[in-house]
Parts: structure tokens; sequence; C-alpha cells
């Protein structure tokens, strides 16, 4: 839960949030990590799980990798703004 990263986001170097891929939406990312930086988290990423690598799959040679990218953390208003509806 949110609660208790932000009890101890401010004495971690870095902080990188874990949610479950097409179960969690765009919105609670972008909550959850804008109430993480609240508490003075050092957010720097988002780990996506459960994604369906049957679906999210490209080949190169040998080598499967997943591949896909999305900026969640741009979507959040600059630092000391509102954000805007």
């Amino acid at each position: 839960a949110v609660s208790d990263a932000t009890a101890l986001a401010d004495s971690c170097g870095t902080v990188l949030l874990v949610t479950r891929f097409e179960t969690t939406s765009i919105a609670q990312v972008v909550e959850a990590t804008a109430q993480l930086k609240q508490a003075n988290a050092r957010v720097k990423g988002v780990i996506f799980n459960g994604i369906d690598t049957d679906v999210y799959r490209y080949s190169l040679g040998a080598r499967a990798d997943l591949y896909r990218s999305a900026s969640y953390l741009d979507a959040l208003p600059a630092s000391g703004e509102t954000k805007k509806d």
C-alpha cells in the first residue's frame, strides 16, 4: 500500500513503484507516484509485473525480449504545480 511506502520513502535512496500490468490504471499509477513524491520519495521508475509475454514480445535472432515503453511519470504536473482536470 502507498501509506506503508510513504512512511519509508524519505529514508530510501530510490523508490521503484511495482504495479500489475493491465490491472492498475494509469490514473492509479499517477496518483500513487504523486503521493510518494509528496512524501519526498525519489521515484525512479515503474515495474510492471504480470505481463502476458505472448502478447508483448519481439524477437531479434535467438533473443526474445519484452518491449513496451510508456512514460507515466510525465503525466504528473511539474513540482509546485497543481494538476488541472
